[in-house]
């Protein structure tokens, strides 16, 4: 999710395009392109509420923007956004990371702002505005969230190699596990734990640095149990589950939307011919028929670009791709009982 131009030049792909490439390679799925976004903007993390209406985060504007199901599009919340020079990618001081609801589907956002850290931290957003939650330590680089049905959160630390639970009600943060499996400990230039899901009674976590996603036993106590390799081979960003337990992943900045089984196994479901181009984040629909369709958010090729020009590019969009087994339910994202 976060990058640097040091990761940028990671993309020589020596090294690197054994991993990208492990996956095998099905039928794509039916791809359709719902929204674009102005160039050089970076979509990087989306989720989808209850009446099926997407929040998208502009993570270098900071803000986030809501796309109605009839396709109107809004900004639901605007943070303070310090000017972005494309001339100088790691001179970024202020984004809007991820988002994820909580049990009663009220949105949750991360923000970072090195000028003003105190105001770094995880937020609740509605329509009326937004409220620091919870902080991070000073040390932190927050990157997925997501919620339990209790209420509360699990982020990724991308540099620490930790998962930090908190406590919106309380206003806590506690780091929950640091482990080696976590952290950068493969290609320095990319990130550590990345994307975070919960599937039965575990969290997932994928490692992009280490081309591995990992998983952590959730004990009766509700602590960390001992982490566990999942599956090898594949840089995952951001990612969501099916109901049948396989994880469907965006490989930013490899251009690819990739299923991975549950023994570990994986195949490329979409590509930039579907306009997949610099996928950072996925999220299943949430109604009906909806709960089939995977919303794929991208930067458009923007970080792949600095590097290399000929590189597939194209406008920051919002894709849906058309799957066949349906999405696990998230909280906060289905009707109320």
């Amino acid at each position: 999710m976060r990058r640097s131009i040091a990761l940028l030049a990671a993309l020589v792909l020596l090294a690197l395009a054994p991993a990208a490439a492990a996956a095998g390679a099905a039928a794509p799925a039916p791809a359709r392109t719902l929204a674009t976004f102005p160039a050089g903007d970076f979509l990087e993390s989306v989720a989808v509420d209850r009446d099926g209406a997407l929040y998208v985060t502009s993570a270098l504007n900071a803000a986030i923007v809501r796309l109605a199901p009839d396709g109107t599009r809004s900004t639901y919340a605007q943070f303070p956004a310090a000017p972005f020079d494309p001339a100088n990618p790691l001179g970024v001081t202020s984004l809007v990371g991820t988002v994820a609801f909580d049990p009663h589907g009220v949105l949750h956002a991360t923000y970072v702002n090195t000028r003003q850290p105190e105001l770094t931290g995880l937020y609740r957003v509605t329509a009326d505005g937004r409220e620091k939650v919870a902080p991070f330590p000073a040390d932190a680089q927050p990157n997925g969230i997501t919620a339990d049905r209790d209420g509360l959160f699990y982020a990724a630390d991308s540099a620490r190699g930790r998962l930090y639970r908190i406590d919106p009600a309380a206003g806590t943060t506690e780091t929950w596990i640091e482990d080696a499996s976590l952290a950068p400990t493969g290609v320095p230039e990319f990130p550590g734990a990345n994307g975070v899901r919960r599937y039965g009674r575990s969290l997932y976590v994928s490692n992009p640095s280490t081309a591995e996603v990992v998983r952590v036993p959730i004990r009766r106590d509700g602590s960390a149990g001992e982490p566990q390799v999942h599956a090898t081979g594949v840089r995952i960003d951001d990612f969501a589950f099916d109901v049948a337990g396989r994880i469907l992943g965006t490989t930013h900045p490899f251009d690819t939307v990739v299923r991975v089984d549950r023994d570990g196994s994986s195949t490329v479901l979409a590509g930039a011919d579907q306009g997949v181009i610099g996928p950072t984040a996925a999220a299943f629909g949430t109604e009906g028929a909806d709960r089939t369709g995977l919303y794929v958010v991208t930067d458009g090729g923007f970080f792949a670009n600095l590097l290399d020009p000929a590189a597939p590019d194209g406008p920051p969009s919002v894709v849906r791709l058309q799957l066949t087994v349906p999405g696990l339910p998230l909280p906060g994202t289905t009707a109320p009982r």
